[in-house]
């Protein structure tokens, strides 16, 4: 499963084209109508065109990484923004030997 922020959607191929396409998957559009999409493109970090692989296919060139999902799911991602402030606060104040032993 490849998951992917939630990004604004731009509409038609611009002069450069993607960064990055993904065929081939089943792409959860998480749009009003709740419909399916097989094909992704990603251009400078935002999603640039949702749709089948006709349509993907051009806006690829020969510097768009392409990625067969084969079939796979791709979701919006999903991000979980908060602190128990107890751990928050432990965290903040004692030395953190995970990210090199930064000491505040």
């Amino acid at each position: 499963m490849t998951v992917l922020p939630t990004c604004r959607v731009a509409s038609e191929p611009e002069a450069e084209l993607a960064d990055k396409v993904f065929l081939h998957g089943a792409i959860y559009t998480v749009d009003q109508e709740r419909t399916w999409a097989s094909a992704l493109a990603v251009k400078g970090g935002l999603i640039a065109y949702v749709g089948d692989e006709s349509g993907a296919e051009e806006w690829i060139d020969e510097h768009t990484e392409v990625t067969d999902l084969a079939g796979r799911m791709m979701l919006p991602g999903f991000h979980d923004s908060h602190i128990h402030l107890l751990i928050g606060v432990a965290t903040s104040t004692e030395c953190d030997l995970l990210r090199g032993g930064y000491c505040p």
